[in-house]
């Protein structure tokens, strides 16, 4: 850290801001002391690591304590800002809203449009109370990941049109072209972070102030762990909510003329790959050079995510540094002056970032770029630790939000990681390598090819493992899972990405000019990326391709960071005594290599070592559908149906990410109750994906349907292990025990009650030690009765989500439950849940749970008693 200023003051900024927008969890004192004690840690390890004497308050002041007031101001300001607006607008209010069109993105559907400088006119404003359920915070905090409304039992414890007059006057009468503020202003209209529109067609140009009607909707939080939080994702880019049915107004006539060229020229240029190459490719080398997402094969998009390869398609620091920097040392090769180079490249790189979307670690490597091309034409030596801290000031300083953001969190993870860990460890190598040149020179002859082709190949080892284990704990909450070949794979087909761009490059300029001439320069790319699906498939079928690991608390996530801290202490310091002494004593350099194996054990058990998870049952959120997974207190696992009929792929999008994020690899048994597909579809999709189940529990009358037969012909070719259960059988884990209670042998039902999927579902009690639950599908109402069913009954799913003809006053009146979930979707079609129904449980029951207002719903066991968990605040 000796003599980097600039990247000690980003450090003391990005804690303050951190700090404060996560401490708020905390109250009175215990937030004092972890502010104080982060503080103080941080001003510490700084003043030691700039090896500080003498006066050190100018130090301290300056270079830590006010950039660290300036981070916690700064999210202040920018979250009093948002929460300002956005707890008084709802979903499918009608607005008017005005903005400046910053990006464009070309979807499946239709397209995307990006808005800054945003004013939002909403009549509803002054009705800020009746929002929603299930988008209703009291604060905007990011702390999606937390649980709330926290229910201790123990068992069987009871305890529109939109009146626009002013806007929609401009919009009819007035004559001028030009949007302004002032022009569209009154008592409801605001001014908002930033938006997202979505349209039909691409009308509008780059630049240019746009006025539109439409509906809003607001981003998410997950409603189950591990699924993808919407909302977090949007505002850690200070985008705060989306336009959907969206309309043009207005329009300006001034727009962005050169952005909007570059927006089309890119267009072009992804035709032209699509014209030469095969879909596949031509989807692959679009995304990989321009960012073009919308037509990335979904099958290739998979295996470069399980392989660890995801940074190569993002447009990414890597890509932009390819550009920038080649160019400019080019054109210095083909004589050019330094001050035109610089001035070239400069310009270039930066047309290059917007013509790609000016991604977040896009605008980190242009603006390293820059200072280092400024840098050398002002004959200064070029920090690169300094240029991170730099860029870090101004990305956080511009949107402090950016730190939860996990593309950011990598682009930086990963150049700090080479200008530090990765520079420690080649720095031997980077010695001999002088040392093997200066040689050469000396006696005038060519270097060994050989040896510098060695040297090289260690170095990309080395950087490569510094970035890998810089960034693990970031992957690994991010996919839950790693690649144990991603090294490698990396390693292989890293080197190949430069070719892959400079082809691409090349190829898309020669065909704007000369069509038929493409094809040759695109050529290289074509056939490197043939071989990268080749590797990837290859690769994907070798076994344990991927091993689930699992979400890293945040406790284990800085235990990780401070033992890697130490190791690159230890590694730094060997370096540096190999750079002063000739020769090293054998002892001391036991010593450092033990003390490396040592930490480099203790690192990698913290990032993929898990703890059993215990006792657990997690009913999840799966729209309309059931889908339940219970962790035993002896650790078997057990998933319960998985289905929905208003969630698309549910088992890919919703299931099976909360099960990589809880680390499950497999289930040991998984319930069908019926062949419906709101219990099957999530379960046949996780099958198909390859996920591991060991046992398939069935019932013996299940009807013999289309659906049983996709069932039992897609476990088989899964090699999962069929059992077939009636009523009165038992299964019997170590601690567990289920007792299956309907339906009875077939022949004791008609012919058509043999065809009724409902009426025959499968219906269990599962006792774990003081957990007994009650699980019975969607059970008909007359069936009830012929539950053989305990009368200490602690958890019931409500039969049938809750229906108006399942869930009897008699059923109810029997087992009494402590805790009711009901499981159904959002303003789902059949009413669920009945407004009788739950009126009848709630005389039983006091204790009711439903997903469509707190998501998840988790309960785990703590000492004596029980505790229920919602994933979602609740407002009442």
């Amino acid at each position: 850290m000796k003599k980097h200023p600039f990247f000690s003051m980003a450090i003391m900024f990005l804690i303050g801001i951190v700090l404060y927008d996560n401490i708020a969890l905390f109250l009175g004192t215990i937030q004092i002391l972890i502010f104080s004690i982060v503080f103080i840690v941080a001003v510490l390890f700084l003043i030691i690591s700039h090896k500080r004497r003498g006066n050190i308050l100018p130090f301290v002041v300056i270079v830590l304590f006010i950039p660290f007031i300036l981070g916690m101001f700064k999210i202040h300001v920018d979250t009093g800002f948002r929460n300002s607006y956005i707890n008084k607008i709802n979903n499918e209010d009608d607005v008017l809203l005005q903005g400046k069109i910053y990006k464009k993105e070309k979807k499946n559907m239709g397209y995307c449009y990006y808005l800054k400088d945003v004013y939002l006119n909403n009549v509803n404003l002054n009705n800020a109370n009746l929002k929603n359920d299930n988008n209703s915070n009291s604060t905007v905090k990011r702390g999606s990941n937390n649980w709330h409304s926290n229910n201790r039992f123990t068992p069987k414890d009871s305890s529109d049109n939109l009146k626009h007059n002013c806007l929609q006057k401009h919009v009819n009468n007035s004559n001028d072209t030009n949007i302004t503020k002032t022009n569209n202003i009154d008592t409801n209209v605001i001014k908002t972070n930033n938006v997202i529109a979505y349209f039909q067609t691409d009308e509008c140009f780059m630049g240019e102030k746009i006025l539109i009607s439409g509906k809003i909707k607001l981003f998410e939080d997950a409603r189950n762990e591990g699924n993808f939080d919407s909302k977090q994702f949007y505002f850690s880019q200070k985008i705060d909510y989306s336009i959907i049915n969206s309309f043009i107004q207005k329009r300006t006539i001034k727009s962005n003329q050169y952005l909007e060229k570059l927006y089309n020229t890119k267009n072009k240029i992804s035709n032209i790959y699509f014209l030469k190459l095969d879909e596949i490719n031509a989807g692959t080398l679009s995304n990989m050079i321009l960012g073009e997402k919308s037509n990335l094969d979904k099958g290739i998009k998979e295996n470069y995510k399980k392989l660890g390869l995801s940074h190569i398609l993002s447009i990414s620091g890597m890509h932009v540094s390819f550009f920038g920097l080649g160019l400019y040392y080019w054109l210095r090769k083909l004589g050019i002056t330094n001050k035109s180079s610089a001035c070239l490249s400069i310009f270039s790189v930066i047309s290059y970032g917007y013509l790609t979307g000016m991604s977040i670690s896009s605008i980190r490597a242009i603006g390293m770029i820059i200072l280092m091309i400024i840098a050398n034409l002002i004959g200064r030596t070029y920090d690169t630790i300094n240029s991170i801290g730099i860029m870090l000031i101004f990305l956080m300083w511009n949107n402090p939000f950016l730190y939860a953001n996990s593309g950011f969190q990598m682009s930086f993870m990963a150049v700090f990681s080479i200008a530090t860990l990765g520079k420690s460890l080649t720095y031997k190598l980077d010695k001999n390598k002088s040392k093997i040149i200066e040689k050469a020179h000396s006696n005038s002859q060519k270097p060994n090819a050989k040896k510098i082709f060695i040297i090289n190949l260690k170095k990309k080892i080395l950087v490569s493992f510094s970035i890998q284990i810089m960034i693990l704990p970031i992957m690994l909450n991010s996919y839950f899972e790693i690649s144990p070949y991603s090294f490698l794979v990396n390693l292989i087909l890293l080197p190949l990405v430069e070719y892959i761009f400079v082809s691409g490059v090349a190829g898309g300029i020669i065909g704007l000019v000369l069509l038929s001439f493409s094809k040759a320069f695109l050529m290289p790319a074509d056939i490197i990326l043939s071989l990268y699906t080749l590797v990837c498939n290859c690769f994907v079928a070798f076994p344990y391709s991927t091993i689930i690991t699992g979400e890293m608390s945040k406790m284990k996530t800085i235990v990780y960071y401070v033992v890697l801290l130490i190791l690159y202490i230890i590694i730094k310091n060997y370096s540096k005594i190999e750079e002063d002494v000739e020769f090293i004593n054998p002892k001391i350099k036991r010593l450092y290599l033990r003390k490396i194996v040592i930490l480099s054990i203790i690192l990698f058990s913290v990032a993929l070592i898990r703890l059993p998870l215990g006792f657990e049952v997690d009913v999840l959120d799966v729209g309309q559908g059931d889908g339940i997974f219970i962790s035993t207190s002896d650790n078997y696992k057990i998933f319960i149906d998985g289905g929905s009929t208003d969630e698309k792929e549910v088992g890919n999008y919703k299931m099976l990410p909360f099960l990589k994020s809880k680390g499950i690899n497999k289930i040991d048994y998984w319930f069908i109750s019926h062949g419906d597909a709101d219990h099957i579809s999530g379960f046949l999709e996780i099958l198909e994906e390859g996920y591991r189940v060991k046992n398939l529990i069935l019932s013996k009358t299940m009807p013999k349907d289309e659906a049983y037969k996709k069932i039992i012909k897609l476990a088989k070719e899964k090699n999962v292990n069929i059992l077939y259960v009636e009523a009165k059988d038992e299964l019997r884990l170590k601690e567990a025990k289920i007792k299956f209670l309907y339906p009875y042998s077939k022949n004791e039902y008609s012919k058509e009650e043999q065809e009724d999927r409902n009426l025959l579902s499968l219906c269990f009690v599962l006792k774990d030690k003081e957990f007994i639950g009650l699980f019975a599908g969607d059970l008909n109402g007359e069936k009830e009765g012929d539950l053989d069913v305990p009368n200490d009954i602690f958890f019931y799913k409500a039969i049938h989500h809750g229906s108006k003809f399942s869930n009897t006053s008699e059923l109810l009146k029997k087992i009494k439950p402590s805790i009711t979930c009901v499981s159904c979707g959002r303003n789902n079609r059949y009413g669920h849940p009945n407004k009788e129904a739950i009126s009848r449980i709630k005389e039983e029951c006091s204790n009711i749970f439903y997903t469509t207002k707190g998501g998840q719903i988790k309960i785990k066991k703590n000492k004596s008693s029980f505790v229920v968990k919602r994933k979602l605040s609740v407002i009442k």
